[in-house]
C-alpha cells in the first residue's frame, strides 16, 4: 500500500507543478504582470492614432524603456472620425513629461504585444491630467507593407481582377 500512495502523491504533485508552469508561461507570453495591491497616484492623457494594430488595454507605456504607465482605454473618436483614441494612465511620479512629447506604437518582440513608447519633447510645460499627446507612428502593419511592395508605392498600380 505505501508504494501506491507514493505513486498517487507523485502524480498529483506532477499535475500541480505542470499547472504552475503553464500559468507562468501564459503570463510571460502575454506580457502580463501580477498586480500588487498598491495603487500609485495616476493622471490620464490621450493619444489619437490612425491605426493601433494589436494594441490592447493593459499594455505598458514606456519612456526610455522604463514603464511609466498602462493603457486604460481604447475607443473611436466621438466626433465620428475613424481614428482610435487611446487612454493612457501615467504614474504621478513621472509628472514632468513635456507637453509636446510624442506617443508611438512599438512592437515588443516578434511574439510579444505592442506598447506605447513616449519620446519626450522640449517644452517646459509638462503633461497634465486629461492632456492630449501628439501621436507618432501608428502600428506597423505587415499586410500594408506587403501590399505596398506588391503594388508599388501607389495604390493605383494594383487593379482588382474580375476573374476573367
Amino acid at each position: 500500500m505505501p508504494k501506491k500512495e507514493s505513486l498517487e502523491f507523485g502524480a498529483v504533485l506532477f499535475t500541480v507543478l505542470g499547472f504552475v508552469v503553464i500559468c507562468f508561461l501564459i503570463i510571460q507570453l502575454h506580457g502580463s504582470e501580477i498586480w500588487i495591491s498598491r495603487t500609485p497616484h495616476i493622471y490620464t492623457v490621450e493619444a489619437v492614432f490612425e491605426n493601433i494594430g494589436g494594441l490592447k488595454v493593459g499594455a505598458p507605456v514606456k519612456l526610455a524603456g522604463v514603464k511609466v504607465g498602462r493603457i486604460t482605454a481604447i475607443s473611436l473618436e466621438s466626433s465620428g472620425g475613424y481614428k482610435a483614441v487611446v487612454g493612457l494612465s501615467l504614474e504621478a511620479g513621472y509628472g514632468n513629461i513635456p507637453l509636446d512629447s510624442i506617443a508611438a506604437i512599438q512592437t515588443a518582440s516578434l511574439v510579444g504585444g505592442n506598447f506605447i513608447a513616449i519620446t519626450p519633447g522640449g517644452s517646459a510645460t509638462p503633461l497634465i491630467d486629461r492632456s492630449e499627446m501628439h501621436a507618432g507612428n501608428s502600428a506597423f502593419s505587415l499586410e500594408r507593407l506587403i501590399g505596398s511592395l506588391a503594388c508599388g508605392h501607389h495604390a493605383g498600380n494594383c487593379t482588382q481582377s474580375s476573374g476573367h
